[in-house]
């Protein structure tokens, strides 16, 4: 077999990350690298409080629910009883919490007369609450890296996503996210470099194809359905648009002629045309 070497110029990057990704250093961070549209917002209180519920009370017989009216959650105790042989389950509802108006603190009440109480655990309950309103959950970094990695024009190598080819000319760019995104928290960010034979270009390409033939597809779809408004349609032109330009982009990288990519491009961008300028004449 003759294998040919191409000076493929970018990188491999993926990461792993962890729970505690602070959410004022990543939104500072971002904003100094002018990307501060694409930052992870922090766990909402509600999302905070299950949090810390889970990680204080959470065991087996022990049940975490919604309120049904309100945000905040209600904890009971599963309770096992032995009469005369006969194995009994009960439910007793020990407390519900919600957090206050400031959303500074959480706020523990009796089931049966509404005061406040406090608990066992729930000195712990409150400092977890504290330190997961000031954080990011790991799948809101995971997704603002895939859209930072998506305006980079990297491509997914894999349809799950989670390993991306970045072009050499974005790497800068990325590497200082890299470095927000690590430094935010417990988090690790890698990029592997090398010189690439033709099976990975053929990689590359064929996951450039998959992704820009899926957006496309989802156009075409939206054009074709007729209940999308002027405006709208015209963002779908403007992707269009922009991925010929991703495409163009690649060719040039990969040194590689896609031209059907191209086409179907242009024809998503000619279809959305078309149907603004017949809504306007309508």
């Amino acid at each position: 077999m003759i294998e040919k070497e191409i000076k493929l110029n970018g990188a491999v990057v993926f990461w792993s990350l962890g729970e505690d990704t602070s959410a004022v250093d990543l939104d500072t961070g971002l904003r100094g690298l002018g990307l501060d549209a694409y930052t992870a917002e922090a766990n909402t209180p509600n999302g905070a409080v299950k949090i810390a519920l889970t990680k204080t009370y959470g065991r087996k017989g022990v049940k975490i629910d919604a309120l049904p009216s309100a945000d905040g959650y209600v904890v009971t105790y599963l309770k096992a009883d032995n009469q005369n042989g006969v194995k009994t389950l009960e439910y007793d509802v020990a407390f519900s919490v919600e957090y206050s108006t400031d959303r500074s603190t959480l706020i523990f009440r009796s089931p049966t007369t509404g005061m406040v109480v406090q608990p066992n655990g729930y000195q712990n309950a409150q400092a977890i609450y504290a330190h997961e309103m000031s954080t990011c959950a790991r799948h809101k970094v995971a997704r603002c890296l895939t859209r930072i990695v998506g305006h980079l024009n990297g491509v997914a190598l894999r349809d799950r996503g989670g390993l991306y080819w970045l072009p050499q000319d974005k790497m800068a760019t990325f590497n200082g996210v890299a470095e927000v995104i690590q430094n935010a928290g417990g988090n690790s960010v890698y990029t592997v470099r090398t010189a690439h034979d033709t099976e990975s270009v053929r990689a590359i390409c064929d996951a450039l194809t998959n992704e820009v033939n899926s957006e496309l597809n989802t156009i075409n779809a939206d054009i074709m359905s007729g209940d999308i408004k002027k405006r709208a349609m015209k963002s779908r032109q403007d992707r269009a648009v922009n991925l010929r330009a991703q495409v163009a982009e690649y060719e040039s990288i990969l040194g590689t002629a896609l031209d059907s990519l191209k086409e179907r491009c242009d024809e998503a961008d000619t279809a959305a045309a078309t149907t603004i300028l017949a809504a306007f004449g309508a």
